[in-house]
C-alpha cells in the first residue's frame, strides 16, 4: 500500500469520504457488470442509454441526451450518426429547425430495445437487492442534497 501523508490518511477516515467511496465502489461494480453483459448483446452502454432515453421519452434533442449521459455534445453527435447509419434512430418531425434536430427511435430501434430490455432488467434484479423504504428515502435525500450543494467551480 502506498504511504499516505497524515493529512490524506485522516481525510480518508472521515465518514463522509468512506460513504462516498462505498457509493462509488457499488456504482462501478454494477456499471461494469451491466456494461459487460450489454457488450455481449452487441450494445455499448452509451448506445443502450440512448435507446432507453428515446424509448421512454419518445424524442429528445442531442443537448438533452448529452446532459443526461454526462458526455459532450461532440460525443453524442458521434453516437447519433452511428445509430442513424444503423437505422436505430431518426430525426423527428418535432424538431424545432433543421439545424437543431430532435431524434426518436425507428421501428427497428424500438424493437431492439424491447428485445434487450427484459434481459437487462433481469440482470439488474440479480445485482441490486430490494431497497427498504428507509434506504430509498436516504438515497433520495442524498440525491437532493447533492443537487442543492452542486459545485459550480
Amino acid at each position: 500500500m502506498a504511504k499516505l501523508s497524515k493529512n490524506i490518511a485522516d481525510l480518508l477516515e472521515r465518514e463522509d469520504l468512506k460513504n462516498w467511496r462505498l457509493l462509488m465502489s457499488a456504482f462501478e461494480s454494477i456499471f461494469k457488470n451491466l456494461e459487460k453483459a450489454l457488450l455481449k448483446d452487441g450494445l455499448s452502454i452509451s448506445r443502450f442509454q440512448i435507446l432507453f432515453f428515446l424509448y421512454t421519452e419518445d424524442y429528445l434533442a442531442p443537448v438533452e441526451l448529452a446532459r443526461r449521459m454526462t458526455v459532450t455534445r461532440a460525443n453524442i453527435s458521434t453516437f447519433l450518426k452511428r445509430m442513424i447509419a444503423d437505422d436505430l434512430i431518426m430525426e423527428c418531425p418535432q424538431s424545432p429547425s433543421p439545424k437543431r434536430p430532435c431524434y426518436r427511435l425507428t421501428p427497428q430501434g424500438a424493437q431492439l430495445f424491447e428485445e434487450i430490455f427484459p434481459q437487462h432488467a433481469a440482470r439488474v434484479a440479480k445485482m441490486v437487492p430490494p431497497f427498504s423504504k428507509e434506504m430509498k428515502n436516504g438515497l433520495e435525500k442524498l440525491r437532493t442534497h447533492a443537487q442543492e450543494h452542486a459545485l459550480d467551480e
